[in-house]
């Protein structure tokens, strides 16, 4: 009887992960496009892209919820990225952990920005979490290392 109750504990276990593995599967084609697309960097005549960017981790599975416009857009996590499609304008984007990073991003048409998202440095006293715009070249070296996390921007992108 014992063994009976751990055979059917596997059984329910293996369904469980094979159901998962199937949402995944079917998921996947799209995010693994979505991807491809963002790191070409292409940008697009009337609009802007923000490319929000998390390369250092504080620790492998903390998530840092971010904001574009006051609205939450998703979610980085260690060593992942979320573009943004959005109109040329005044833009403002937050991280909220612990503390609260702002940045206010003036964007223009046609243009391609690039934001990292920043942890205290523990060994400096004083450093804070931060909003820090980079330099293209850079930030596209490092993006191309990165994971495409799904966000309420992942709709809009690609979509000319």
């Amino acid at each position: 009887m014992h063994y009976m109750k751990g055979w059917i504990r596997g059984l329910a276990v293996v369904l469980c992960l094979a159901a998962l593995a199937s949402c995944a599967t079917k998921e996947w084609p799209w995010l693994a496009q979505a991807e491809k697309e963002a790191k070409s960097f292409t940008a697009e005549p009337d609009m802007s892209l923000i490319y929000l960017y998390r390369e250092k981790p504080l620790s492998p599975t903390f998530r840092v919820g971010i904001f574009l416009d006051g609205e939450i857009i998703g979610a980085l996590d260690t060593k992942s990225f979320i573009v943004c499609r959005v109109s040329p304008g005044t833009h403002e984007i937050a991280s909220r952990e612990t503390e609260t990073a702002h940045l206010t991003l003036e964007t223009e048409p046609g243009g391609l920005y690039y934001v990292e998202h920043n942890y205290p440095d523990m060994m400096v006293p004083g450093s804070r979490t931060g909003l820090l715009v980079a330099e293209a070249a850079q930030a596209k070296r490092v993006i191309r290392n990165l994971g495409l996390m799904a966000s309420a921007c992942s709709e809009v992108v690609g979509a000319g």
